[in-house]
């Protein structure tokens, strides 16, 4: 079809008129990095954190800073006009960090291209007070007696004191004096006869002077005799659907040995066990049945580990819940 003279000469008009009209304008953000990798702090220190936004756009780049946690109060240019820069900024607390840790800022702009930016902070933080060998002792007690443990605090990088030691448990007691090297302390556990068999935690709380770690938490596991893992036994609601027998497993180990010669009893029939004796020194299993059927309420009891020669047997609870269609 043929455009008349007249007509064409408006459109190329028009073209010309919208060829010289610019694009509308806007900011686009650019970060001198996405995450900065502060290296090793010493717990309690500050670690500053600097990030460099530049607006390669046309227009106002606006900013608005978030944090993830409390330990960090960011600081920014809420507004980088076209061509400059902008800074944000912040200060990681390392109270109360431990290890490798990253958080996160969470950068808002109005770039269209990028309107929220993640900017991580990194820090490896170590201790300002070290339990030695371990703030987490597995301290293995005889089937009868007491025990005793002695630990090492040091204070790394400042010097202070232990004021007091607070223990979880009336059967294990915690006292602290200081070591004859000068600058480290020494913790004393003892444990007493009355601790019972199995697996048992404790929390010794150390209040010290440290400005950077005020308190500091010893967690002892107490193992006597028999210990189980887990310490329970759980069945799924019996349902008609299940097939009897149900079979579960735990592991069990002794300290002493000899768990072939323990004498296992359930006082309900319906659950059975029995010891198999791991192979190439690996922990016994103990084999935990349920041969009854559909149960109306919830069946509680316990399977009892006697290792006889007078020493304390060690119970396990077993519940078997109720199918919840069956009531």
């Amino acid at each position: 079809m043929l455009i008349p003279f007249r007509t064409r000469c408006l459109l190329g008009l028009v073209i010309v008129a919208l060829a010289g009209v610019p694009a509308s304008a806007a900011p686009a953000a650019r970060f001198s990095a996405r995450s900065i990798d502060a290296g090793q702090a010493l717990a309690g220190d500050p670690m500053p954190f600097a990030f460099t936004v530049w607006n390669d756009g046309d227009a106002p780049l606006t900013l608005e800073v978030r944090a993830n946690c409390g330990c960090t109060t960011p600081r920014w240019d809420a507004r980088v006009a076209p061509g400059a820069q902008g800074r944000i900024e912040t200060t990681l607390s390392t109270s109360g960090l431990v290890g490798r840790t990253a958080k996160e800022l969470e950068v808002l702009t109005n770039d269209p291209s990028q309107p929220r930016v993640a900017l991580s902070l990194v820090v490896d933080v170590r201790r300002a007070v070290e339990v030695l060998p371990s703030p987490f002792p597995v301290i293995a007690l005889p089937d009868a007696g007491p025990a005793k443990l002695d630990l090492t605090v040091r204070f790394v990088g400042h010097v202070a004191r232990i004021q007091e030691a607070v223990s979880s448990l009336r059967y294990l007691e915690a006292t602290v004096e200081p070591a004859a090297s000068g600058g480290e302390w020494l913790v004393h556990l003892a444990v007493g006869a009355e601790t019972p068999q199995g697996r048992t935690a404790a929390v010794v709380t150390l209040n010290t002077t440290s400005a950077r770690q005020p308190v500091v938490s010893i967690v002892a596991i107490l193992e006597r005799g028999i210990c189980a893992t887990p310490p329970n036994v759980f069945f799924s609601p019996v349902s008609p659907q299940d097939r009897a027998p149900m079979v579960r497993e735990i592991t069990v180990t002794r300290a002493g040995g000899g768990l072939e010669r323990c004498r296992v009893s359930c006082a309900d029939r319906r659950i059975s066990a029995r010891i198999v004796a791991g192979q190439q020194g690996a922990p016994a299993r103990l084999i935990v049945t349920y041969t009854g059927s559909v149960l109306k309420r919830d069946l509680r009891t316990s399977i009892v580990i006697d290792p006889g020669g007078g020493h304390r047997p060690l119970a396990i609870p077993v519940v078997a819940y109720a199918d919840p269609g069956g009531q």
